[in-house]
């Protein structure tokens, strides 16, 4: 058996040793595992997100009847050697992936969580929960996304974005979080399901204090985002909760059964009045940093 440097011309051989690439990741580095013959065993490859470059996303796959042998952690070693920049590795996944209990024996840190974060909407104990959600405050109009433009909604959208990832996974730039998500933004963001807190609504001093940004996940959920669009406003509570209880009523109104809460565990007003809710469903994700080990 050697290790050897990879490409992703080789995700033919990947392919029939039953291994699945991605293909169109473009890996900053790459080592594959084969016997002598050049069937493939095993493979690794890094890269970092142009958004989040602080971390390295680590992917590695070993054959089934290869595994618990060390070699997983042996390609780890290998690819290492190879990066650019002496960053951690990360990886993201549910909480029952083998793969968690594998890496925190790498002495891997848990940063991130995703907690199961899906509303459903036929609840008959969340829609009493729903009805009692309290509205904006004095001088603030919950409007849905087709009352304000494109411009103010991705604003809106990129100052949340900085403060709810800033301690844990900083953006690269504002700009590059605007490239990214701009275009969905502004082609699938449901502009009736959409619901911002505006101050000021119409005039020259409008501002959003708070938004839930809904797409279509299918016919019958969405997945949404949502947050106060300063951390520290001291209205973020009930502000978050006149977003939802507009989002909700309005996507119970067009059919959807279920809303499905894109965010972490450290999101401060949304996510502690989300786990408040009688009935969520979904599964939980998890962030883990680990420092590759020495070969």
């Amino acid at each position: 058996m050697r290790i050897r440097p990879g490409r992703l011309e080789d995700s033919a051989a990947i392919n029939r040793a039953g291994l699945r690439i991605n293909t169109r990741v473009r890996p900053e580095a790459m080592v594959v595992a084969e016997e002598e013959d050049g069937s493939v065993l095993g493979f690794a490859y890094i890269f970092r997100s142009n958004m989040h470059p602080s971390r390295y996303w680590a992917t590695v796959r070993v054959r089934e009847e290869r595994r618990r042998e060390g070699l997983g952690t042996r390609l780890i070693s290998e690819v290492a050697k190879e990066r650019q920049v002496q960053a951690p590795f990360y990886f993201r996944g549910r909480e029952n992936d083998p793969a968690v209990k594998w890496l925190k024996s790498l002495k891997g840190r848990e940063f991130q969580t995703s907690p199961p974060m899906e509303l459903p909407l036929t609840d008959e104990r969340n829609q009493e929960w729903f009805r009692h959600l309290p509205g904006a405050p004095a001088g603030v109009d919950v409007v849905p996304a087709s009352a304000l433009s494109q411009e103010t909604i991705l604003e809106a959208f990129l100052d949340t974005y900085r403060w709810v990832h800033e301690q844990w996974s900083r953006p690269a730039s504002r700009e590059y979080v605007a490239s990214v998500y701009g275009p969905d933004l502004q082609d699938d963001l449901d502009q009736d399901i959409s619901s911002f807190a505006v101050r000021g609504l119409g005039t020259p001093e409008q501002e959003v204090l708070a938004g839930i940004w809904s797409f279509h996940e299918s016919l019958t959920t969405l997945d949404a985002v949502g947050e106060s669009v300063l951390e520290d406003d001291p209205d973020a509570d009930q502000l978050v909760a006149a977003v939802l209880n507009r989002t909700v009523a309005a996507a119970a109104e067009k059919g959807f059964e279920a809303l499905n809460l894109d965010g972490y565990a450290t999101d401060r007003h949304m996510y502690p009045l989300e786990r408040s809710a009688p009935t969520v469903t979904g599964t939980g994700l998890v962030w883990i940093e680990y420092d590759p080990p020495e070969a």
